[in-house]
């Protein structure tokens, strides 16, 4: 979702933000310069990094200036970090869903993010939309940099899976407690065996 064109590299690229994935973790950090066609990025964990175009998932242009020292940098990384994770709580993907899924369109993030806010979007409104919607399993899927609303019946499948994999960890974890009592000498009465014989089947 890269913003900046690649037309004198240094002078577009040099102090925008971008959001990326470290170790399947989604990262914030600004470019500090471009080295061909790989960029510089501090990370708001202070690590310097090299990664390529084509590794950004969000852009804010010339969001930040790279003159200030460096824990200034990191520190207005995280603050920014901060208040997209504050706006994408905010967002109620299956409210945005209702509104649009009849349409079965490609939205960019933008646009979604006009939606839930109803004000001026801002670099901070999509980034936290695009976090939304990256992480949503169930509303819509992503198609390129622009995301798609699921059909009704898809949303319904999904949501019963998912609540079918919420039921089944829990009982994964009350079986796992159980057996854990057990084996440091808990004893169980028959009715207490038998109620969990279902428990002991998950386990297997």
């Amino acid at each position: 979702m890269a913003a900046p064109t690649k037309t004198d590299a240094k002078a577009q690229w040099r102090g925008t933000v971008v959001e990326f994935f470290v170790d399947k973790k989604l990262t914030i950090g600004v470019c500090l310069e471009a080295k061909g066609e790989r960029f510089l990025i501090l990370t708001e964990g202070d690590r310097e990094i090299s990664l390529p175009e084509s590794r950004f998932l969000h852009s804010a242009p010339q969001a930040l200036n790279v003159q200030k020292g460096r824990d200034q940098l990191v520190q207005a990384l995280r603050d920014i970090a901060k208040r997209r994770e504050e706006l994408r709580a905010r967002i109620a993907l299956d409210e945005v869903w209702e509104l649009i899924w009849a349409e079965s369109e490609a939205y960019d993030c933008s646009f979604l993010a006009g939606l839930v806010f109803g004000e001026e979007v801002t670099p901070d409104h999509t980034a936290a939309m695009f976090r939304a919607c990256w992480d949503d399993t169930i509303h819509f899927s992503r198609k390129g940099e622009t995301f798609v609303p699921n059909p009704p019946e898809t949303v319904e499948q999904l949501l019963h899976q998912k609540l079918r994999k919420e039921e089944r960890e829990r009982e994964l974890t009350a079986a796992a407690a159980f057996v854990k009592a057990v084996w440091e000498g808990y004893r169980p009465t028959p009715k207490e065996l038998a109620a969990r014989e279902t428990w002991i089947e998950v386990l297997k």
